[in-house]
């Protein structure tokens, strides 16, 4: 376990005692607090109908819309040809599709109370281990350090396989590691206050 012997400092500053040793330990209740339990959803939709032509030419464009497609195919989204406003005026609209919600995407679509988490929803996250900090520094007279850690999922849906295949079959597009098969790695910095190390403001 990797632990950093602060300096001492002779004084007792903010109820602790200038001279602590520090280990990974002392990271992981705040850690906890903050990530366990928050949803990873799929985001890239969050009203509907929305409408999509039915030729994308930058990558973002296209990977909204394979991401439909993909929806479409495990049956949360329909769809119904509309003509699509590119933004040059009805006389420019393109062929396309408008996509809305089926009953079945109606149950799998989650929404947080203040809407900081919305969408199709794969996993909850969980912490998992410390990977690393940084030597503690004084930050407007407080210990700071910055913590590298490692979460996973849990309660994937039985929907999380597929999405995860469509996503190693397209590796450029937007999604955690995890959904890739591979670790996946948060960071938070954190101060040293008289409750113990929290996540700074």
């Amino acid at each position: 376990m990797k632990s950093i012997l602060l300096a001492c400092t002779g004084v007792i500053a903010i109820g602790i005692s200038g001279c602590n040793k520090v280990s990974e330990n002392d990271f992981v209740s705040e850690i906890k607090a903050e990530i366990d339990g928050k949803w990873q959803c799929v985001s890239e939709f969050d009203k509907f109908p929305f409408y999509l032509a039915s030729e994308q030419r930058d990558s973002g464009g296209k990977e909204m819309l394979a991401t439909a497609e993909f929806f479409e195919g495990i049956g949360f989204l329909k769809s119904t040809p509309a003509l699509v406003d590119i933004g040059l005026g009805k006389f420019f609209a393109k062929d396309g599709f408008g996509y809305d919600l089926t009953p079945k995407g109606k149950k799998n679509f989650q929404q947080s109370e203040d809407r900081s988490q919305m969408g199709f929803c794969y996993g909850k996250t969980k912490f998992v281990k410390v990977e690393n900090f940084t030597e503690p520094t004084n930050d407007n007279g407080r210990k700071s350090s910055s913590v590298t850690y490692q979460w996973e999922a849990t309660d994937k849906p039985d929907w999380f396989e597929s999405y995860s295949k469509f996503i190693k079959e397209n590796p450029d597009f937007s999604a955690p590691n995890f959904v890739k098969g591979k670790p996946q790695f948060g960071r938070m910095d954190m101060v040293l206050t008289n409750k113990g190390w929290l996540r700074s403001e």
